[in-house]
């Protein structure tokens, strides 16, 4: 039985398209049918696809892979034409929109779009634009969770608006709208990110111009998503995207002269140390080559207050009960920390019709019980949990 253990050894070779003799070993021993199925279940299947062409290696693994290429290089098309027309509404509806994560990194970090695959179309915009926006997105087609029946009742603490195509529950894709880049508690409000509008770079796309976020800027956001917004989980797209950041395009790096405004930026905003341990991350998996400032930013101190939250946040534990949770402690005041929960174990019932597919309002009663005392069983687990 093959150990597919070595296979994320690969993953250096992924993101360098340099490939050394003990990786193109692997590329050799491996069966190309179960190397196939655990890039593809990696999200690196279009990568690989491409960069074996580019080194002429593995030419079974290749004929294996190419299925799920061009499927990515459809579905990619598809998510492309649906932004194009996003762009044209919202321009029509005078909304500014800066593309973030996925959407922005396959156009200015890959040399095909196809490689890097999204299922969130991430865009933000200036919350006095939400209305204009949430009235785009209607007008459409498309539907959000049904949480808040207008802007005005979305809570303080929300920073992000979900639109699906369909039914929630099976929609192969959603948009969301942000107008903070991050709701953590602890970090929600602290990026710059008046600058950050100011500074977004504008790229050139089909004829249009659009504006994604500065490679600084970019590499402090996809830190505190990576680290603190999914508790440093293991996704290799994200890591890529870090590493590919670092490694940087002629049209889009990362200047010696932006890595103290990154780490100041990131002192600042109290996440430094996701910023420090997002790049030790990829280091480590990717073997990625940082430049000497970086390697100062590395060893820059931040304060005891910075690192036990990065740590607390990061917990690769923690539900989203428990995320929950935390942000209410984080939050001050009883009455802000009731205006995080309640809204959890109690969302609109628009939202609990299509989450469960209830199709009489007389039974949402019982599954708001239903919901709160699961809520309350996870949370007496998480509160009896030894540390």
């Amino acid at each position: 039985m093959m150990d597919t253990a070595v296979f994320p050894t690969l993953c250096p070779a992924l993101a360098s398209g340099e490939w050394a003799e003990a990786q193109i070993a692997i590329l050799q021993d491996s069966p190309p049918g179960l190397l196939a199925d655990w890039l593809t279940q990696q999200e690196l299947g279009a990568l690989a696809y491409v960069r074996l062409k580019q080194a002429d290696l593995a030419p079974a693994l290749q004929t294996a892979l190419a299925p799920v290429y061009w499927q990515s290089v459809a579905a990619t098309a598809v998510k492309l034409d649906l932004l194009a027309r996003l762009q044209n509404a919202f321009a029509v509806a005078g909304v500014k929109t800066v593309w973030l994560k996925g959407i922005a990194f396959c156009l200015t970090l890959y040399p095909d779009p196809a490689v890097r695959p999204m299922n969130d179309l991430d865009l933000w915009l200036q919350r006095a634009d939400l209305p204009a926006a949430w009235r785009v997105m209607a007008d459409l087609g498309f539907h959000d969770k049904g949480l808040w029946p207008d802007v005005a009742a979305i809570p303080p603490h929300i920073t992000q608006l979900d639109f699906y195509p369909g039914d929630l529950k099976t929609s192969p894709l959603s948009v969301e709208l942000h107008w903070d880049l991050s709701q953590r508690e602890g970090v929600r409000g602290r990026l710059p990110l008046a600058r950050w509008w100011a500074q977004a770079v504008c790229v050139p796309w089909r004829g249009q111009s659009v504006k994604v976020l500065s490679p600084g800027a970019a590499l402090v956001h996809t830190a505190v998503h990576q680290i603190l917004e999914h508790r440093a989980e293991i996704r290799w797209r994200w890591l890529l995207d870090i590493d590919q950041l670092v490694r940087g395009r002629p049209d889009y790096h990362l200047l010696p002269s932006d890595w103290p405004q990154v780490a100041a930026v990131a002192d600042t905003a109290g996440v430094l140390p996701a910023v420090q341990a997002a790049l030790r991350l990829v280091v480590r998996e990717l073997a990625t080559p940082l430049p000497p400032p970086a390697l100062d930013l590395l060893a820059q101190e931040s304060d005891a207050a910075q690192r036990q939250m990065a740590r607390h946040i990061a917990n690769p534990q923690r539900s989203p009960v428990g995320k929950v949770l935390l942000n209410a402690q984080n939050t001050p005041g009883w009455r802000q920390k009731t205006a995080v929960i309640l809204p959890t174990l109690f969302p609109h019932p628009n939202y609990m019709m299509h989450r469960y597919h209830i199709h009489h309002r007389a039974l949402l009663p019982l599954y708001y019980l239903a919901r709160l005392l699961k809520g309350t069983l996870i949370a007496l687990k998480l509160v009896n949990r030894k540390p």
